[in-house]
């Protein structure tokens, strides 16, 4: 169960990048109903947002293949999902003006955390082989 979570993550990391990547400009028009300005931004967005995202998905994809490395990939969804919830909830609580998706993706990132270390906690009980 919890390979497919990890797997699941990955994918949904590895998609929302290549979206990233392909098209910056309108994917964060949706996510927050504001655009981008020409040139760098527009440049690292796809780079950042897209090409580490993709990166990331491609990681937890690996680790969640096998039974040996899906205690590292729940280490890596908490860890990822953790320090994006903690950025966000500083930006919503510094910046304002935070859009549904922003609380939405907040969600989704304590979600993540919670289960991830659920699976931690349950792959620890099992006896050692």
């Amino acid at each position: 169960m919890f390979r497919v979570f990890v797997f699941f993550v990955g994918a949904v990391f590895f998609v929302y990048g290549l979206a990233f990547a392909i098209a910056p400009d309108t994917v964060f028009e949706w996510v927050t109903h504001s655009s981008l300005p020409i040139g760098p931004a527009l440049i690292d967005a796809r780079a950042t947002y897209g090409g580490m995202s993709v990166a990331i998905g491609i990681v937890m994809i690996v680790l969640a293949r096998s039974e040996d490395t899906l205690k590292l990939g729940l280490v890596t969804v908490a860890i990822v999902n953790v320090c994006m919830a903690t950025a966000r909830t500083a930006g919503i609580t510094l910046d304002g003006h935070a859009n549904t998706m922003m609380y939405i993706y907040l969600a989704l990132e304590i979600v993540a955390v919670l289960i991830a270390l659920l699976g931690l906690q349950q792959l620890n009980k099992r006896p050692a082989s």
